[in-house]
């Protein structure tokens, strides 16, 4: 994990490496949505982590969650959220 402060926009950045199974290009596009999990196979998984996250950090704090991944070997998030004044 990795912490940038961008005093110039008053913004900070978390961006967070995963080295696991890498998250497919199909399922980047529903990621964020309430229910969408890419684990249900592997137990009781509700798919609600994400859509909170996106929900507090874009919905509530007018900040930025992003995800890039190979699909095989990585996946990348992204939060941007403007400090508070």
């Amino acid at each position: 994990m990795s912490t940038t402060l961008f005093e110039e926009s008053g913004e900070i950045e978390f961006v967070v490496r995963d080295g696991g199974l890498g998250i497919k290009e199909e399922y980047r596009r529903v990621i964020f949505s309430a229910f969408a999990s890419g684990k249900k196979e592997q137990g009781p998984h509700l798919g609600m982590g994400l859509y909170l996250a996106y929900s507090v950090v874009v919905l509530e704090h007018h900040g930025n969650l992003d995800v890039d991944s190979d699909g095989q070997s990585w996946t990348v998030f992204r939060c941007r959220i403007p400090l508070g004044k």
